[in-house]
């Protein structure tokens, strides 16, 4: 009789048991893909940290909305180039006045260009207000 291609499933280990070589490989893979199994699946069992929101308040740069002053005719200007020295005087002190008060004007305008815009609970308030 001929041995049969597959004789060596049939060997018996010293204790009589049949062992095949490809379940002595079997025993050798076994505690390895289950350490593998165990190490991936620990892994995959712990719960992703939830979102968290920070709020970062940041300054956000708002155009100021403030009317610009018109600026005020002078009484130097409309003098006749023949004015005599009393009234050129008189004219200059008028036009010195009306600079001071457009200056009062303009500087209200920046004042109010400077204010700090007011926070809400969601953003800011202005022109350009975050929601």
């Amino acid at each position: 009789m001929t041995k049969s291609p597959w004789a060596w499933k049939c060997q018996k280990s010293d204790i009589g048991i049949p062992i095949s070589q490809s379940n002595q490989w079997f025993k050798r893979f076994l505690p390895w893909a289950a350490i593998a199994v165990l190490a991936l699946s620990g892994c995959a069992s712990t719960t992703p940290e939830p979102a968290r929101t920070i709020r970062v308040n940041v300054p956000i740069p708002i155009a100021c909305q403030e009317p610009v002053p018109e600026k005020p005719n002078m009484p130097v200007d409309s003098l006749p180039t023949d004015a005599d020295l009393d009234r050129i005087v008189q004219a200059m002190i008028a036009s010195i006045e009306r600079w001071e008060g457009y200056a009062g004007q303009l500087e209200t305008a920046l004042a109010n260009c400077r204010v700090p815009v007011k926070q809400s609970g969601y953003g800011l308030r202005g022109s350009l207000a975050v929601r």
